[in-house]
């Protein structure tokens, strides 16, 4: 299929500013996602296309063609696999998704959300060497006009997964008429890591079975020219946490569960760290903070809140030390329950301390 600026300009203007941003570089303009709900892609199907999309600016020319959207096996727009087809799988790589694609008869890479990407850029340029540039910009004459796709692990910088092989791993070629070609399918590179797309052969069931399994991210399953991606739980767990690590950790110290998210983020041993310093932190302050305040219970409750206001500025956490010091002033029997009530309404300040001292949900731009 085709595909135009003017398709996507063709989203009411209201719309298409509201779901859709655009990146700017010299004569190139780039499509990519702000929000989009489910309801858009059914109502505007041209959105799948918009994940990094890159045209000239002036001319409407199509100059980059990433992947296009696709969805978890079971999800409501997710493709029905053909059983008279045939099915290709490969694993799924935990990464940042680089295109690469030639410009002008220059070689360019942006990601998904920039066109010059100022945090994976400086990543990208420590694993690019000259052969693999020359590589690219072969294959990239040879199925011209095209867009490479690559994954780019770095074990400084894991998504969900630690411990994968770092560098560029390149993932498919897409032609700008929208057309896959897929190592291992359809052509072979050396020198270059290369996911390995093999023919499924054995019963799907049991094969979807396996991949629920997996210690990885899963699969990414291919046929007729549409993707589906088969994530195991583990993976679904890591990214439950990871799109709101506030949340999690909130609700698992009020329902003293702290052990099985840790046990969750098992494959992660960086979270691990992170939460058991943030978890010990938290306790310490509730127990040096109730202790304080028990001790305050002689004063009259102006000078027993400041003399915890004072005190409280000594902690990494002040507002969980007043209110925690507070309880303890006032020796209520269900302060744990108090507590409770008071770490859900705030939620966006234990955000923002996780964030601040633990390094917990920290945004990645991408």
């Amino acid at each position: 299929m085709d595909v135009t600026r003017e398709m996507i300009d063709a989203i009411p203007n209201k719309i298409r500013k509201s779901i859709l941003q655009t990146v700017e570089s010299d004569d190139r303009v780039m499509y990519t996602y702000r929000y989009v709900h489910y309801d858009h892609f059914k109502e505007y199907p041209i959105l799948n296309e918009c994940r990094g999309i890159i045209f000239n600016r002036e001319t409407d020319e199509l100059i980059s063609r990433p992947f296009h959207k696709f969805y978890n096996i079971g999800e409501p727009l997710a493709v029905e696999l053909d059983p008279a087809s045939e099915i290709y799988y490969a694993p799924k790589i935990d990464g940042f998704l680089i295109q690469a694609y030639l410009y002008q008869d220059q070689l360019y890479f942006s990601s998904r959300k920039q066109i010059n990407p100022p945090m994976v850029g400086p990543i990208l340029e420590r694993h690019l060497t000259e052969d693999i540039k020359n590589r690219l910009m072969t294959l990239l004459q040879l199925y011209n006009p095209a867009t490479i796709l690559l994954e780019l692990v770095d074990p400084d910088h894991p998504i969900l997964f630690q411990g994968q092989t770092p560098g560029l791993h390149l993932l498919a070629i897409r032609t700008l008429q929208g057309d896959y070609l897929l190592p291992g399918k359809d052509f072979v590179v050396e020198s270059i890591p290369s996911l390995n797309w093999q023919l499924l052969v054995k019963d799907f069931t049991t094969f979807r079975q396996e991949a629920a399994r997996a210690n990885h991210e899963g699969y990414v399953l291919f046929q007729n020219n549409h993707f589906l991606k088969l994530k195991s739980h583990l993976a679904n767990q890591l990214s439950s946490f990871l799109r709101d690590p506030a949340a999690a950790f909130i609700q698992d110290v009020i329902e003293q569960r702290i052990d099985d998210l840790l046990a969750q983020l098992e494959s992660r041993q960086d979270l691990v760290r992170k939460i058991t310093n943030a978890y010990n932190a938290w306790n310490t302050i509730i127990e040096t903070a109730y202790d304080y305040g028990s001790n305050l219970s002689i004063l009259e409750r102006k000078e027993a809140w400041q003399s915890i206001q004072s005190k409280a500025f000594e902690s990494d956490f002040p507002a969980l030390y007043q209110h925690v010091a507070m309880l303890g002033y006032q020796q209520y029997p269900d302060w744990i329950d108090q507590l409770n009530v008071w770490m859900t309404r705030k939620s966006k300040v234990i955000a923002r301390w996780l964030e601040q001292y633990y390094l917990i949900g920290q945004d990645i731009e991408f």
